[in-house]
């Protein structure tokens, strides 16, 4: 799953969070029948999602 952020994040160029939920939509949705997710996260719960892994991955480097 973080690769899967980790790609949208990469796609988007550091572009504002606001603009990336939908591409990170985008990938999440095309990679939710492989990783077989239960259910594909709204607009709100990734920006959220996103919000939380930047926070643990900018602590962590």
């Amino acid at each position: 799953f973080t690769d899967v952020i980790r790609t949208a994040l990469d796609l988007s160029n550091g572009a504002s969070l606001r603009a990336m939920v939908p591409r990170v939509c985008e990938v999440l949705e095309a990679g939710a029948a492989p990783l077989r997710l239960a259910t594909v996260p709204t607009p709100c719960q990734a920006a959220v999602a996103l919000t939380r892994w930047r926070r643990s991955y900018a602590s962590r480097s």
